[in-house]
């Protein structure tokens, strides 16, 4: 406190307080504004350009994890069969594309390309699936399921013929069509006995017929169009195609109005003659006296043949057939007459080869062909009997399991294996 301010004090007693005040607020003002005295040093001026001293982290690094090593070409097919199996055939396709084939062995890069075929097929492609099994019909000729590739090659031309023929709008059947049938038939043929010829044979039936129905729609479409000809020839064709007899007869109207279009005169055919042929099944063979005889004139694996003579032959009197089974296909047997002695049974058949030369009628005891059809009956019996069934499965000879829903084919087989009788939905 400095002279002036103490006189002031003095003088104006009366101010004291403000003073006071005023005093204090100057104290704290000059201790804010106090800076520290800064210590002077005596250090060389070299020291200021030492390096900093380098901090060293002591935690340890961090371990990286060796990196996984690439699937074997084993694992990723079967990641792509697992797919497969799982109804994922998007992806199942991707998996068996990227799959290098070359590493496998042979027998697996074989299996592969079937399921790939199949995976195809259910993903919708039905072009790349007969690709796929062209191909491995080149490289595998003699694979042991090699009738699965031409039944999945077959099942894909017919997927897409069967969308062709069901387009009203078409006045072509598809190209896809007649490949289909000449698949199956080629399955049929190289493979009586594999488990897809039935379906085969019926696919065959049903493609014709829905092809004769659509040269029906085209032939009626023609025929409004005044393409009397052309209509002609499509009504023509039903004929070829099914042996329906409301589809022959529906062909044979058209037929008819295109040649009335055309101006052409329509010779009727002539009405065969009556025949007085007696056409009969097993119950009458077993109803005749075992010490007859009989003419058996034929046996056949085609029915159509067999009642196509029966139409044809000028023979009068009882015929019967009854089938049988020869290699595990249907075996039809024709038989003509009855005889209570030998001389009237060869007059009848040198009767019958005057009549049809071809044929060399075989004289036989009526007892024989009741003993043949009484095996037939008894077998059919069994198998339509459970317990019959069981003593099968039981004897190791159960009956063959149903093929399931045809609409689709059936799983590839496995590795090793035969083609299996379930499919795979």
């Amino acid at each position: 406190m400095n002279t002036v301010s103490l006189s002031f004090i003095k003088t104006e007693r009366h101010y004291g307080p403000l003073v006071i005040v005023s005093i204090l607020a100057l104290f704290n003002t000059a201790c804010v504004n106090m800076k520290p005295v800064e210590k002077t040093t005596t250090e060389p001026a070299a020291r200021e350009t030492t390096a900093p001293v380098t901090v060293v982290d002591a935690r340890p690094a961090p371990q990286l994890k060796p990196a996984s090593p690439a699937p074997s070409a084993e694992d990723r097919y079967e990641q792509a069969k697992k797919a497969l199996m799982a109804g994922n055939f998007s992806d199942a396709v991707r998996m068996y594309r990227e799959l290098d084939v070359a590493d496998q062995d042979e027998e697996k890069a074989a299996q592969a390309r079937i399921e790939l075929a199949y995976a195809y097929y259910r993903f919708g492609d039905s072009t790349s699936s007969i690709a796929v099994a062209e191909r491995f019909i080149r490289r595998y000729p003699d694979h042991p399921n090699l009738d699965y590739v031409y039944y999945l090659r077959a099942l894909a031309n017919f997927r897409i013929a069967k969308q062709g023929v069901s387009d009203p709008s078409a006045e072509n059947l598809p190209a896809e069509a007649a490949l289909a049938i000449r698949d199956f038939e080629a399955l049929t043929q190289r493979f009586p006995n594999s488990k897809y010829s039935k379906d085969a044979t019926d696919r065959i039936v049903e493609l014709k017929t829905a092809m004769a129905r659509q040269d029906l729609d085209i032939a009626k479409t023609l025929l409004g169009k005044g393409r009397a000809a052309e209509a002609g020839l499509r009504a023509s064709d039903v004929s070829r195609l099914t042996d329906d007899a409301g589809l022959r007869q529906q062909a044979k109207t058209l037929l008819d109005m295109a040649y009335r279009q055309l101006g052409l005169l329509v010779t009727p055919k002539k009405a065969p003659a009556v025949q007085e042929v007696r056409l009969h099944d097993e119950t009458w063979i077993m109803a005749q006296k075992p010490s007859d005889l009989t003419l058996q004139l034929l046996g056949t694996s085609n029915q159509k043949a067999l009642r196509r003579f029966i139409h044809n032959a000028e023979l009068k009197g009882d015929m019967a057939f009854f089938e049988t089974s020869v290699s595990g296909h249907p075996w039809f047997t024709l038989i003509y007459g009855r005889y209570t002695d030998r001389d009237a049974a060869e007059r009848e058949s040198a009767h019958v080869q005057d009549l049809a030369p071809a044929v060399k009628p075989w004289i036989r005891a009526m007892s024989e062909v009741q003993k043949q059809v009484t095996g037939i009956v008894v077998g059919r019996e069994r198998m339509a009997n459970p317990a019959a069934l069981n003593e099968a499965v039981t004897s190791g000879n159960p009956a063959e399991p149903p093929h399931g829903d045809p609409s689709e084919p059936v799983m590839p087989p496995a590795d090793g294996q035969g083609p299996e009788a379930q499919t795979h939905e």
